[in-house]
């Protein structure tokens, strides 16, 4: 079997992937996957990447749901543009988001999803509903 059917040059990684060479000699510098050495070349194993690839795409998807959780979130309880909400910690089937408000203030807000489905649209991306079984404040510390 040829080094060509297992491995991938950094360049042909890039092409594969859609990022640029650099960002794939950073990821290899990182330990993010492995890479072999042959003469003047590195050579990335077609299985790591993919597997990789496959982690990059799940996060990035991860990334939407939370940002439109959040979306959803700021409509529900009228928060304004200027109160920063992000993802606290996730357990098991809740969500924690932590939301401090422009006036100091400090909420955390249990979400519990109960389904995700994923539409793949070329056009868009892909498009992710949801169905959100409830939202509460887990608490409030008001500001000192």
């Amino acid at each position: 079997m040829a080094l060509k059917d297992k491995y991938f040059t950094i360049s042909e990684a890039a092409e594969e992937v859609g990022v640029t060479r650099q960002t794939i000699s950073r990821w290899i510098s990182r330990g993010k996957f492995p890479a072999e050495k042959i003469g003047r070349e590195a050579l990335i194993y077609k299985d790591d990447l993919r597997r990789y690839q496959s982690i990059i795409e799940a996060e990035t998807l991860r990334k939407k749901i939370i940002n439109r959780l959040i979306s959803q979130v700021r409509k529900q309880f009228n928060y304004s543009i200027e109160d920063k909400i992000e993802e606290a910690k996730p357990i098991k089937k809740h969500l924690i988001l932590a939301v401090n408000r422009k006036d100091g203030s400090y909420e955390r807000l249990r979400v519990s999803v109960a389904k995700v489905d994923i539409t793949e649209d070329s056009n868009n991306g892909g498009f992710i509903t949801f169905n959100v079984d409830k939202i509460d404040k887990a608490g409030r510390k008001l500001k000192d």
